[in-house]
């Protein structure tokens, strides 16, 4: 059975080796917060509509994707808190026209010879907008939650949570990972939204490893407000450390490598603001063994 320290460097150099390979990796987000759709016709939105939409929840930090126009809302015997904005989206109108058309060809202009006219309707679509909103700025509305995806608990990877002694408080009530240094809180989708249960645990490994750099914790400079800025050196390595230590930790729970190209992409992307220093990966991959090992020292899920 392999030790601690050959798991860490296992992972480490894989990582590394996908890093040098040259791939163009994306990074995919590996929870979903449900297409948004119209909660009285049950219809989805489509096209340009989902994006604006999704974006709203993202932006809104909205749970739940269903969208109900003004009047919808008034049917269903609701009303829309006070201050709440609506999110105008689009929609094609078939407007019927009657024009001149050639009896022959049927169409507006041609070179038919003789040609004959004949009146004929045709409908031209218009665009024009309206606005809905979503479920949750409305008051009053009893929401039937839909049926979602089954999530089976991976025992390792629980054990792992559950060991780590003085963890930030974990909410599930969010459309997007984050930890709060402030707050010292993480915050996650829910369960069921995510595409499967390895990518779950991934996500909040992650989180979990941020917030083992809280000053309460391991200090580590790379978390703190001063140094942690948007786009800076410190916030890169800070990112970095967090992929390593969460593939560290999907290795410890015993969880398959099809998240480490995930890890390995997220890790590609803040890498190019460090490209001076070409020891970097091997530099913060003890910061990250530090982070997992913080984590794990109580669990009894290790081998």
């Amino acid at each position: 059975m392999k030790n601690q320290n050959e798991i860490y460097d296992e992972v480490t150099n894989s990582i590394i080796n996908i890093l040098e390979s040259g791939e163009g990796l994306k990074w995919l987000k590996c929870w979903h917060e449900g297409i948004a759709k119209n909660y009285t016709t049950k219809k989805h939105y489509r096209g340009i509509n989902a994006l604006i939409l999704k974006w709203n929840m993202a932006k809104y930090n909205y749970t739940k994707p269903f969208y109900m126009t003004f009047l919808q809302i008034q049917k269903a015997g609701s009303r829309v808190k006070k201050g709440e904005k609506a999110t105008p989206i689009l929609f094609y109108e078939l407007k019927e026209v009657y024009k001149k058309v050639c009896s022959k060809c049927e169409m507006l202009k041609c070179n038919c010879e003789s040609r004959t006219e004949k009146e004929k309707v045709l409908h031209i679509p218009l665009l024009k907008t309206y606005c809905v909103f979503n479920v949750e700025q409305a008051e009053g509305l009893n929401i039937k939650e839909e049926a979602k995806q089954t999530f089976n608990p991976i025992e390792r990877a629980e054990a792992i949570i559950q060991g780590y002694e003085d963890k930030p408080r974990i909410s599930h009530e969010y459309t997007k990972c984050f930890y709060s240094v402030v707050g010292d809180y993480v915050g996650i989708p829910k369960k069921e939204l995510f595409n499967g249960e390895a990518e779950y645990y991934s996500a909040l490994f992650h989180e979990l490893s941020h917030s083992t750099g809280h000053e309460k914790r391991l200090k580590r400079l790379s978390l703190t407000k001063e140094m942690a800025t948007f786009g800076s050196a410190e916030y890169s390595k800070e990112e970095v450390i967090a992929e390593l230590s969460t593939a560290f930790l999907c290795a410890e729970a015993q969880i398959q490598n099809s998240t480490i190209k995930n890890n390995s992409a997220y890790i590609k992307s803040w890498i190019a603001n460090l490209k001076e220093d070409n020891r970097f990966i091997f530099k913060v991959s003890s910061e990250a063994q530090k982070s997992a090992d913080y984590i794990l020292k109580s669990t009894k899920a290790r081998c």
